[in-house]
């Protein structure tokens, strides 16, 4: 089973990735606007995202050719670039399933008199063939709490229970899913924890050393869970 952390272009890595290799697609790339949270505790700790100021539907056209036969693909958005992912998604051959709807409950900052207080994500659900969920018909509404401000380790990052679900509905164990944005691994993590495969991509070196030390962690927990001895002092852990 196939478990990779890659620091580097997701646009460069992609290509290498063999025709139809890939069970799932799973991702949250820049969303175009030039991100950077409004929160002062966030813009003290976090730099504006790498490439967030456009989006790079590119990245559609590949990871069609990498999904196998009957393969899930979802995309993490928001509404003011919903479209040009959508029709890009289209384009390529993916038929579009479903806008799942992420209600994180604590709303985000913008406008504070003159807009409505932000407090979803829209998620892109698409699939290349017929593709079965493995739970009976899931909502589209998929209420779970935000990561609280002071646990974040990245910006935009997800929490573990949100991404397992959708996981979950759409692969069996030791199926591979790529996160081409992978940010600081929430997605490695999800698939370690349900012993599937990954291949995630980061380009930044910050938040790579960051998934990295995060599915170290994993790794020592499952292991203790196990009851497998830890390795010698020195001896890293493979990802």
């Amino acid at each position: 089973m196939e478990q990779k952390l890659i620091n580097g272009d997701c646009m460069e890595v992609i290509k290498e990735i063999p025709d139809r290799s890939i069970s799932c697609v799973l991702t949250d790339p820049p969303y175009g606007i030039d991100y950077q949270s409004a929160r002062r505790i966030d813009t003290e700790r976090f730099n504006k995202l790498e490439g967030d100021k456009s989006i790079d539907v590119r990245f559609i056209k590949e990871a069609f050719r990498i999904l196998k036969e009957d393969g899930a693909f979802y995309l993490f958005t928001r509404w003011d670039v919903y479209h040009e992912w959508i029709k890009a998604t289209k384009e390529v051959g993916f038929t579009i399933k479903n806008c799942i709807i992420w209600d994180r409950v604590v709303h985000g900052l913008g406008d504070l008199n003159g807009s409505y207080a932000p407090t979803y994500d829209m998620i892109i659900f698409a699939v290349k063939g017929k593709h079965i969920l493995k739970d009976k018909r899931p909502k589209d509404v998929i209420r779970i709490k935000r990561v609280d401000a002071d646990k974040l380790v990245h910006p935009t990052q997800k929490p573990i229970e949100l991404i397992r679900h959708l996981i979950k509905n759409s692969t069996e164990e030791g199926e591979c899913v790529f996160d081409g944005y992978a940010g600081s691994g929430t997605t490695a993590k999800a698939c370690k924890e349900l012993n599937r495969g990954y291949i995630c991509v980061e380009i930044d070196k910050n938040y790579f050393d960051i998934m990295q030390k995060r599915l170290s962690q994993e790794t020592l927990k499952l292991n203790n869970e196990v009851g497998i001895p830890p390795k010698p002092k020195g001896v890293g852990y493979p990802a």
